[in-house]
């Protein structure tokens, strides 16, 4: 047994428990309460799920759950998001693991396929990229590069990135390095399904993490498939053509 894991486990149980005897001394489950002992209750089923022993703790895991629903008096949707939440009392304990690696070979190729420069283009650093010179002159190439790093994750992303060119391609180290980056984005935004990570709850957020942590395996292989796809993009951004 991971010595590291399991600390982990019994630390994060320890705050959820310490969280809901606040709760219970306070007679109501603030949104704050419920917005900790969400995130720690997610961590300690996590790691119990990673030690291969969470069957032995959902019992009592889900009687606490119960708990802080009642304290919360409904005053917050978060703990909807935690693990046995949905499921009747009499079956509480019998919550089954969702699989995530259902991922076909089919369905990388279609997401390697799919990349684009919009994708990655803040994956590169500032001295790599160049600002194609018929672009709003008024603003100097570097200033402009500086606004593009500080929106590359707002909507003006794919607005900014189509004016922006590559000095070189990268080479192969670096290649592989973003490659495995796309794919991890390319895997977590699939489970975002489209939703704003930004406006996701700590335990919404530590689950999504925890999904596309399960994929290494599948994260590899997309990384592979898409390496090809970044070196033809690269060479499409190139400055001189």
């Amino acid at each position: 047994m991971d010595k590291e894991q399991l600390k982990e486990a019994i630390q994060a149980t320890d705050a959820y428990l310490g969280i809901e005897k606040n709760a219970i001394a306070n007679g109501i489950a603030t949104p704050h309460l419920v917005h900790d002992f969400s995130y720690h209750f997610t961590r300690a089923h996590e790691f119990l799920h990673m030690l291969g022993i969470l069957d032995q703790h959902k019992k009592y895991m889900s009687d606490h759950v119960a708990a802080m629903l009642k304290l919360s008096k409904h005053d917050d949707n978060t703990l909807s998001d935690l693990p046995y939440v949905h499921v009747p009392s009499s079956h509480l304990d019998l919550e089954e693991e969702k699989n995530y690696d259902d991922f076909s070979e089919e369905d990388l190729e279609k997401m390697a396929k799919e990349l684009e420069w919009e994708d990655i283009f803040d994956l590169y650093h500032e001295h790599e990229l160049a600002m194609e010179q018929n672009v709003d002159e008024a603003i100097s190439a570097a200033s402009r590069i500086q606004r593009r790093m500080r929106f590359a994750r707002t909507s003006s992303k794919r607005n900014l990135a189509k004016f922006l060119k590559l000095h070189r391609v990268s080479d192969v180290k670096t290649l592989q390095t973003r490659a495995q980056k796309a794919a991890r984005r390319a895997l977590m935004n699939k489970f975002l399904r489209g939703r704003n990570k930004a406006l996701m709850s700590a335990s919404e957020k530590l689950q999504i993490e925890a999904q596309v942590n399960r994929l290494k395996a599948v994260q590899q292989n997309l990384a592979v498939k898409m390496m090809p796809r970044i070196r033809e993009i690269e060479k499409q951004r190139l400055t001189r053509r």
